[in-house]
């Protein structure tokens, strides 16, 4: 029939040659006899991939000969360009095309003289045996050489340069003062916006970014510069090495009003959180740069001594401790930028509220009282990352309180020194060195350190941890709730064979089931998805879809009932299932069994297997360390908690199943539509970064709550043994002295969170 419709179509293409051509026209070839016709040949449907389908004879009863057992197996390789696991799906032959002739080539002359004329193009003349159709003979545009291409994407990158030039971040946290001036004329106008709001800004914001980082650590070396500086002059004018004490005091002057030039931006943010009514390390850092500055200048009233009691080198070394806290803050917010900036998968970290849902949910996390537990919901967009970037990393309500306590018993000890000494030259030196040493000014600087570690580290699993206040808001989380494809995605789930009976087709088996299990979702929704190729126009339409817990999915396709499930499941439905001893066949070492019924037989069994993933168990020993139990909704039978603890090799203690009530509340909670999300604690969608971002959070806490306790204590305990030491010796207590204090104060603040794991 096909070659018979192929000489056809060859004698209508050549007899219309010929009546434009006005040639002589061909002969019709006749058609072969019924000896001469080949017969059509019938390619039978090979499978994906080796060993090849065993035809044998299907049995009807799950208790046949396994002689006759038909399996075909799938291997994780690819075979003849399809992947993993596709099963070509048979089509229906087309209808054969009738074959033209002499009656049915045109109409009848009494039928075309009523119809009206259609209108053809014109055909130009044959040039090179070829038909040319007037708008069809313009010559093609060639495509662009190597060096316009290069031009095109350098002019490209030009204009995103100009464009990220002039744009301007307004954010919390004090003014920025402008960027250099470009030498180029403008072209665009500077653009202020509050914060990140659309991802068409990224490119712009990261250049803002990166220069603002750039310009902090150029900040951060000029003032360690400068504070050497500082110490060696004071070095050498207690030794009387510099020639005079007036050359002293000149020398220290410059180069600490220079200091405070460099360290500008540190002032500005120190006076606006004290006019905020939130005082900070930076404001510790700021008033006690001021105070310095005053006392060095009043030296000059007594140049005999300014060598022994200029304190500039204190309020410089409070600067650069500020200036070392602005540096860390700005990089751990460029490099979460990465994350937030990008356009991939957002999962947020919210907390359950609802106390009845959290004790339906997380009952078994807690032996008594209402657990907290966490989840996480898609997002679109992340808002508001600059504005809870720019967060002080401060307790704020302790440092409101503490900060001034500590400032009036500095003044209150100078006072009374001033008192009893008849000295206030002295007292007010006293009241600047007590101020200095009993804040906290390494604080600050230490709680961006560790935040900048702990997010760096949450950041390479994949998570994301904006600030200190989100991390506390999730230090004490009990129960951490997780779907099921998150411990066993779609590339550890491997389909290992197919199994069919009743003579169901195995197109029509993997369409029903993948229909069935796509719909309910969960890891063995990929493994379907990988056989159809993610062609899912080719599933049938699901109602009534259910999970029986521990035992499958019920649904009806195509008025049918069909059971996707363990044995139990068709037991439970009537549906005889093959003998324990048939299922040992199948079922050795790791191996789980999924059987498939349709309209109440027994149609398919599918071999599935679940493989380890080395990052994912990582992330749940983690968990279980960090005493948070990890409470699994899941629709696959086989997904049970021995099978999570024996795989990944979890504690069972800490790993759990949900029930269907608290799978159907989890499900509430997670089944809204992505919307835009506050940023905070965030995941690319995967388990790994999800118990990172937890975990650090908590780390994170409690080092930070340890670390200001002992900095407080410390600040007070420096301040008395100083306020002590210049009543009963006053001339013993030098500058130097007060400076290794401090040093040795900050170097504990720095290193004390590293001692506590964060």
């Amino acid at each position: 029939m096909f070659r018979n419709q192929e000489h056809n179509d060859d004698y209508e293409l050549n007899l219309i040659v010929a009546e434009v051509l006005g040639t002589q026209p061909p002969v019709r070839p006749e058609p072969p006899s019924a000896e001469e016709e080949e017969p059509v040949k019938e390619f039978p449907v090979k499978p994906v991939s080796e060993p090849a389908v065993q035809h044998s004879p299907q049995p009807t009863e799950p208790e046949a000969e396994p002689e006759e057992d038909v399996l075909i197996y799938l291997p994780k390789a690819s075979v003849g360009g399809h992947p993993a696991g596709a099963v070509r799906i048979e089509e229906d032959e087309e209808e054969p095309v009738r074959v033209a002739d002499d009656r049915t080539r045109a109409m009848p002359p009494e039928i075309a003289e009523t119809l009206p004329p259609v209108p053809m193009a014109p055909i130009r003349p044959v040039e090179d045996n070829q038909l040319r159709f007037e708008g069809y003979d313009e010559e093609p545009v060639p495509p662009p050489t190597a060096e316009e291409t290069e031009a095109m994407e350098a002019n490209l990158r030009e204009e995103r340069e100009r464009k990220a030039s002039a744009f301007r971040i307004k954010l919390a946290g004090g003014e920025e003062e402008d960027n250099e001036p470009d030498e180029e004329p403008e072209q665009y106008e500077t653009e202020y916006i509050e914060d990140f709001a659309s991802y068409d800004d990224a490119d712009a914001v990261r250049s803002e970014l990166d220069f603002r980082l750039g310009k902090s650590r150029i900040t951060l070396i000029a003032s360690l510069i400068l504070e050497a500086a500082l110490v060696i002059v004071s070095v050498l004018g207690q030794f009387g090495l510099l020639g005079s004490d007036m050359v002293f005091w000149v020398v220290t002057l410059l180069l600490f009003v220079g200091l405070l030039a460099v360290c500008g931006r540190t002032l500005r943010a120190g006076f606006a959180d004290l006019r905020d009514g939130y005082p900070s390390s930076d404001t510790a850092a700021a008033v006690g740069g001021l105070l310095a500055l005053l006392q060095t200048v009043a030296t000059v009233a007594h140049p005999d001594t300014a060598a022994e009691n200029a304190l500039a080198v204190l309020g410089g070394l409070g600067l650069v401790i500020a200036s070392l806290a602005r540096e860390r803050q700005l990089r751990q917010l460029t490099q979460n930028f990465r994350f937030v900036g990008h356009t991939g998968t957002k999962t947020v970290c919210g907390c359950i509220e609802d106390e009845k849902v959290a004790m339906e949910i997380g009952h078994m996390a807690v032996a008594s009282g209402v657990p907290q537990v966490a989840y996480y919901r898609p997002a679109n967009f992340l808002t508001h990352f600059l504005a809870r970037s720019y967060e002080r990393a401060d307790d704020r309500r302790q440092s409101r309180i503490f900060i001034p306590v500590m400032a009036g018993v500095s003044l209150l000890t100078a006072v009374v020194y001033g008192l009893l000494r008849h000295d206030w030259m002295a007292a007010f030196r006293l009241f600047v060195m007590l101020f200095m040493l009993g804040q906290p000014l390494a604080l600050g600087a230490a709680s961006f350190a560790s935040l900048t570690r702990v997010s760096a580290g949450v950041l390479r699993k994949g998570g994301l941890l904006v600030n200190r206040q989100d991390a506390a808001s999730v230090a004490h989380t009990h129960a951490l709730a997780v779907d099921a494809i998150e411990l066993f995605p779609g590339e550890c789930v491997l389909l290992g064979g197919i199994k069919t009976f009743s003579g169901t087709r195995i197109d029509d088996a993997i369409i029903d089931a993948a229909s069935v299990s796509i719909a309910a979702g969960g890891p063995l929704s990929e493994v379907f998805r990988r056989i159809i190729e993610n062609k899912l126009d080719l599933l049938h339409e699901v109602e009534t879809l259910t999970y029986e817990q521990e035992m499958g999915l019920s649904g009806w396709v195509n008025g049918r009932r069909v059971l996707v499930g363990n044995r139990r499941l068709l037991e439970n439905h009537g549906v005889d299932v093959p003998s324990r001893d048939y299922e040992m066949r199948y079922s050795k070492g790791d191996r789980q069994l999924v059987y498939l019924s349709t309209a109440g037989e027994l149609s398919a069994m599918f071999v599935v297997s679940y493989i380890r993933s080395e990052e994912i168990a990582k992330a749940v020993h983690r968990l279980g360390r960090s005493h948070i139990t990890l409470l699994v909704r899941t629709c696959d039978p086989n997904i049970t908690s021995e099978l999570i603890c024996r795989t990944l090799g979890a504690d069972d203690y800490y790993v759990e199943v949900l029930g269907s009530t608290a799978r159907r509340r989890f499900e509430q909670l997670v089944g809204e539509e992505p919307a835009d999300q506050p940023a905070g604690i965030a995941s690319n969608g995967r388990i790994e970064g999800q118990a990172a971002a937890l975990v650090g959070s908590r780390r994170l806490h409690t080092a930070l709550r340890t670390l200001q306790i002992v900095a407080m204590l410390l600040s007070v305990v420096l301040l008395g043994f100083v306020a002590v030491v210049s009543f009963t010796q006053p001339e013993t207590f030098k500058v130097m002295t007060a400076l290794l204090y401090m040093v040795l104060s900050a170097l504990l603040s720095l290193l004390l969170p590293l001692l506590l794991g964060a």
